[in-house]
């Protein structure tokens, strides 16, 4: 048997057993899709899986733990997610911008009522000490009733000068700030690659595998040994595959290679 052939059936068998784990638990259809892309265009992959293979024949379960790390990254971070998490990303943005304002606004709008309670002959019966509003929000949370509530009145008691604690101006300032202040960041470091740059592109998911490669290797407690790495073209056919890219937007080694000098150059924060 050639070892194209070897290679290929190492792992289209392990493709074939995580699909039929899915299908048999109803799970990540996104991933059995991936799967069969890969299955689909066999001819194409053959020579990535001998390079796969001959790099990580040093663990018997190294290639499988390899594809299990592949088919997420292609299902759930290919450019089409990324765009969708950026979409995301965009929104808190915009999110916390009106927070800050609104909060701001708020914030005026509450000194404003007490100056009014000041200088008119006028009064509302509003909060002005936190710890009120804390206790009248809390009335329904059993554990702040159960655990906290006696506690908080018996502090306020002792410590009631409205010096001890901050009024609600100043909590709607600083929540104002906080907005303000709000720097975008990613939980998960595939996430992160993903999103890198503002727009989306195919580089979207080369990043991210390559993220996810040097996140499961062996220092760091997965399979992959810490020297594992694959060619520009390799690399280049599983994208291509995975993503299901058709003749016209087929990425090839090259454009992996300036990828990789890119990240090199301007590495994620």
């Amino acid at each position: 048997m050639k070892p194209e052939s070897t290679a290929t059936d190492i792992c289209e068998n392990i493709l074939k057993q995580i699909k039929r784990s899915h299908v048999e638990k109803h799970i990540l259809p996104n991933e059995i899709e991936i799967i069969d892309r890969l299955l689909a265009r066999r001819f194409e992959m053959r020579e990535a899986y001998v390079e796969i293979v001959e790099k990580l024949n040093t663990s018997p379960h190294a290639v499988a733990f390899f594809i299990a790390c592949l088919l997420p990254a292609a299902a759930f971070l290919n450019p089409d997610e990324a765009s969708q998490l950026r979409t995301y990303k965009k929104q808190l943005s915009d999110l916390n911008k009106k927070i800050s304002e609104l909060s701001r606004q708020l914030s005026e709008a509450i000194d404003r009522r007490a100056d009014l309670h000041s200088i008119s002959d006028f009064s509302s019966g509003t909060h002005f000490d936190i710890c009120e509003v804390i206790e009248n929000a809390a009335s329904n949370n059993s554990f702040y009733n159960s655990f906290i509530k006696d506690k908080l009145r018996a502090l306020n008691a002792q410590y009631f000068h409205a010096k001890y604690w901050p009024s609600l101006t100043e909590i709607f300032d600083e929540i104002s700030r906080d907005a303000s202040a709000a720097e975008i960041t990613s939980t998960h470091p595939l996430v992160a690659g993903a999103t890198k740059n503002n727009r989306p592109s195919l580089a979207d998911f080369v990043r991210a595998l390559l993220i996810s490669i040097d996140m499961h290797r062996e220092k760091w407690g997965g399979l992959l040994p810490d020297d594992f790495t694959l060619t520009d073209n390799t690399l280049a056919t599983i994208t291509n595959c995975a993503l299901d890219l058709g003749a016209d937007k087929l990425v090839d080694g090259p454009y992996v290679k300036r990828l990789r000098q890119r990240e090199r150059e301007t590495p994620i924060k």
